[in-house]
């Protein structure tokens, strides 16, 4: 049903198929949503990167190698959701190792230039088709419960795609706690179906950039040409300049009918935790998005490039080398041509 709330178990890989993965995603992006929960060979939720707040790359690998996949505890678990000193779920007898964003993940998304087969599922992606860096609807990832193992692998994560809401539980929803469950459910039931007769049409709008280098900024110029006021969301995905996945800016945006709005993507600080990449060039790849109100669909993208490099200024000088005693026995470098003709 329309803007409902599916719970799903994720199984082997080839438990869930194509037809299956375009429904869910579509339901999930038209106002519902999705609680995805794992069991011990789930490689299916692999297949579900794309709407998901992680990827879940590493339940493809689960029935070759289980030694992650023993009792785990809490470490943390966010404190605006369950405000008291217990954790809302004291252990599972075993988890799939999840983050937002894996490390791993990280080095292969400088491959997604290139045309290429997604890894275990056979999927056929064009260059610069986003996976690992996911569509820009995919967006608000957090890591609610985490793990006490040395990675701090997330147990719960939750995030947004289109205009729905997803929570992917590390484990069983049999070893998933009452005190867990709750709040998490009643989060994703707040969701609302879409309206589309009130998403805008693409050719009504316009984006811009322009860089203020000085504030290390991108600026986005968002132009409404239509006749009545918009509520929009613009998105930047700032990657590194290998295309790697760093962090997402968000503002919301009423832009007046036939007018415009104009606000800021700043990227990240610079400082001692910051990326290798970035500290041997500062340069960044920023997917800006233009979003409808409800962050359903996305109306317009484009992939600036953004460096902040300083520009080298070389400052050559030298001897007179005519200065220099000629060390040859030859008519040297002052000796007129027609001489030597």
């Amino acid at each position: 049903r329309r803007g409902s709330l599916i719970v799903w178990e994720g199984k082997a890989l080839d438990t869930l198929g194509d037809d299956t993965v375009a429904k869910l995603a579509e339901h999930v992006r038209t106002g519902g949503s999705l609680l995805l929960t794992l069991d011990q060979y789930a490689g299916s939720a692999y297949r579900l990167g794309r709407m998901l707040p992680t990827t879940a790359w590493q339940t493809v690998g689960i029935g070759g190698s289980r030694g992650f996949n023993d009792e785990i505890g809490v470490s943390s678990w966010n404190r605006q959701i369950w405000s008291q000193d217990r954790p809302p779920l004291q252990a599972v007898p075993y988890y799939h190792k999840l983050k937002t964003v894996h490390e791993v993940e990280r080095g292969i998304s400088r491959y997604e230039r290139f045309k290429r087969k997604q890894s275990y599922i056979k999927l056929d992606l064009q260059a610069w088709e986003p996976w690992y860096t996911r569509p820009l609807i995919n967006r608000d990832w957090q890591s609610w419960i985490e793990a006490d193992d040395i990675d701090r692998s997330s147990l719960l994560l939750v995030g947004r795609y289109g205009a729905g809401r997803v929570a992917v539980f590390a484990s069983s929803i049999r070893n998933a706690s009452e005190q867990m469950l709750k709040p998490v459910i009643a989060w994703l039931t707040q969701s609302t179906p879409v309206d589309e007769s009130a998403i805008p049409n693409a050719n009504e709008v316009e984006l811009r950039t322009s860089e203020d280098v000085q504030a290390q900024a991108l600026v986005v110029e968002v132009s409404n040409r239509s006749a009545t006021a918009l509520s929009l969301i613009v998105i930047g995905r700032i990657l590194t300049w290998e295309n790697s996945y760093l962090q997402d800016v968000q503002h919301q945006v009423s832009v007046p009918a036939r007018g415009r709005t104009t606000v800021r993507l700043q990227m990240p600080p610079r400082g001692p935790h910051e990326y290798q990449a970035i500290s041997f060039r500062d340069a960044y790849i920023v997917r800006v998005g233009l979003l409808s109100g409800d962050g359903s669909t996305l109306l317009r993208e484009s992939r600036q490039t953004f460096d902040l490099t300083p520009q080298v200024v070389l400052d050559v000088s030298t001897s007179n080398l005519r200065e220099i005693p000629y060390p040859f026995d030859a008519p040297d470098y002052n000796t007129p041509e027609r001489i030597l003709q």
